[in-house]
């Protein structure tokens, strides 16, 4: 194993412990690795957005961006801008979230179709969705993991619930994975709220939750608390989903004011009784 990633991993073990000092110690280290450099901006960003700090993760991934476009690396740009619009649709910055959708599809990138689905605009996401199903043949992940789960998040957002949780069901035997890492059950526990059922909605979320060693620091990882809440207060459990928000205000006390979903939150919590 190189010393690149074996920095790598230790960065995402001092952050399961909560260690920022051994975080930034390991980051930077991976600065000075030759071809970790990228990798270390990455987990700093994708660290910072998890825990709410969105203007810093962006700040840190201009730069990325800066020097792909500037190099004509038209595939990192569109990986960029799809996992930006992917964030800001997780957030609720919908707008925001079309806006780099539209650009990563222009580059060309595979997430486009995704941030579309779940930014609100499914007949893009469809659209796209067509190209991906063609490579999808030779692409085992795509065509068993991530075409599954756009074509679910496309009927989700559509209002067919339902169907978008009958078309993850193949996806289970693989989110426990690291391809996955409960992706899969993140955008279940979506339909299944958006369908009114919020005790499968809470076993969903919850394996998430549960699951920190394998979510890392995925932002979904750390909304998923939200969703959890959610799923309690729609079964009528007041005191769990009360715990479950303030468990994500206790992960998010350094964040972003501004943020969308972090005041829907609030708003929610303010109303349980």
């Amino acid at each position: 194993m190189e010393a690149g990633e074996v920095n790598h991993i230790a960065y995402l073990l001092a952050f399961l412990e909560g260690d920022n000092a051994m975080m930034a110690q390991m980051a930077d280290l991976l600065d000075h690795q030759p071809g970790y450099e990228n990798t270390a901006v990455l987990m700093r960003a994708q660290t910072k957005i998890y825990y709410g700090q969105v203007r810093d993760s962006r700040a840190l991934l201009q730069v990325l961006a800066d020097t792909a476009d500037r190099d004509k690396k038209i595939a990192g740009v569109g990986y960029l801008q799809a996992n930006l619009a992917v964030e800001d649709a997780l957030l609720g910055f919908t707008a925001r979230a079309l806006q780099h959708a539209e650009t990563a599809a222009q580059h060309g990138a595979e997430g486009a179709a995704l941030a579309f689905a779940l930014a609100g605009d499914p007949a893009r996401a469809a659209k796209l969705s067509k190209k991906i199903a063609g490579a999808a043949e030779s692409d085992p992940n795509l065509r068993d993991i991530r075409l599954p789960e756009l074509y679910a998040a496309i009927e989700m957002t559509r209002g067919n619930s339902a169907r978008a949780i009958e078309l993850l069901e193949p996806v289970k035997r693989f989110e426990e994975g690291w391809i996955d890492s409960y992706w899969a059950a993140y955008i279940r526990g979506l339909a299944c709220l958006a369908g009114g059922q919020g005790q499968d909605a809470a076993l969903e979320f919850q394996k998430i939750v549960d699951h920190r060693g394998l979510v890392q620091n995925a932002l979904y990882g750390a909304v998923a608390h939200i969703q959890l809440a959610r799923a309690h207060a729609l079964q009528g459990d007041v005191s769990k989903a009360r715990k479950d928000y303030e468990d994500f205000f206790a992960l998010w006390k350094d964040a972003d004011s501004d943020i969308p979903i972090r005041l829907q939150a609030k708003a929610e919590y303010a109303r349980l009784h």
